[in-house]
């Protein structure tokens, strides 16, 4: 028996233009990959689903399987009109053509239990998960396909901590569920990807976050010098209320910011905030 064409594939094949690379365009192709995102997602009945970058509607397809709102956000017009044609009888759908990163969620999700998930465009990470986490009403969990190597930053602990992993795990508890290779894509990636699971939380309060996120770039500014040092140099607070600080919390004055662990730069922010912010 031939092997049958990936959904998506036959989709792709009979569309009049080709993935858009300036978009960051690579449609995932496999199946059981597509079915293991759904599961993830531990989808409950009230839930809504907000997809991100849901392209020519692979995942969608299986999200759709569930009798749950679902809100497409596409930036891409083609591929909306895709959508809108493939979905036009499921009622529980929503194509929102849209830059996620300019998409205000407040009136589709606010107050609602809601759960996010998407194969999104590489480029968008950095700036779209601290969106997510700090901007957005809070979801119940955020399911994303990421680069393999960003999903190993995100979950980092010390001795390779970075502002990535501080930063995300300040707002979630991040978990790695699987890789998928770059050959499960059309057109293939440079790169491997990992499917990510971020349970929001709220470490850090609202009135805190910036002065919280300018601690930390501030010790990373060097990261081959003591985290301290970095910390003297960048904000305006003295060297014996740095050194009395970090002694009081038993932080070794050799230490880099990169092995300085969420819990210890929580309680740096604490005993200097009042210096600097």
């Amino acid at each position: 028996m031939a092997k049958e064409t990936p959904f998506i594939f036959k989709s792709l094949l009979n569309r009049p233009t080709r993935p858009n690379k300036r978009l960051g365009q690579h449609f995932l192709t496999d199946q059981s990959v597509l079915k293991k995102i759904t599961a993830a997602c531990r989808i409950e009945l009230k839930d809504i689903i907000v997809e991100i970058g849901p392209g020519k509607g692979a995942l969608t397809k299986y999200l759709a399987a569930y009798p749950n709102a679902i809100i497409t956000v596409e930036k891409d017009k083609a591929l909306c009109e895709t959508l809108e044609q493939q979905f036009r009888n499921q009622k529980n759908i929503s194509i929102v053509r849209a830059d996620v990163l300019r998409w205000n969620p407040i009136p589709a999700v606010s107050g609602k239990k809601y759960i996010v998930a998407g194969n999104i465009p590489y480029y968008i990470t950095g700036k779209l998960t601290p969106m997510l986490l700090q901007s957005w009403p809070r979801p119940q969990r955020i399911v994303l396909m990421v680069q393999k190597e960003v999903a190993g930053r995100m979950t980092a602990q010390p001795p390779h901590a970075s502002i990535m992993s501080i930063m995300t795990q300040a707002y979630a508890a991040p978990r790695i569920l699987f890789s998928v290779p770059r050959t499960r894509f059309y057109p293939k990636p440079k790169v491997d990807s990992a499917v990510i699971e971020l349970v929001p939380r709220q470490l850090i309060p609202i009135n805190d976050q910036k002065g919280f996120k300018k601690l930390v770039c501030a010790g990373f500014s060097h990261p081959r010098k003591y985290c301290i040092s970095n910390i003297c140099e960048k904000l305006p607070i003295s060297k014996h209320a740095c050194a009395a600080a970090r002694a009081s919390i038993f932080i070794q004055p050799t230490a880099r910011a990169q092995e300085v662990s969420l819990a210890l730069w929580m309680k740096l922010f604490a005993l200097l905030k009042t210096q600097f912010f």
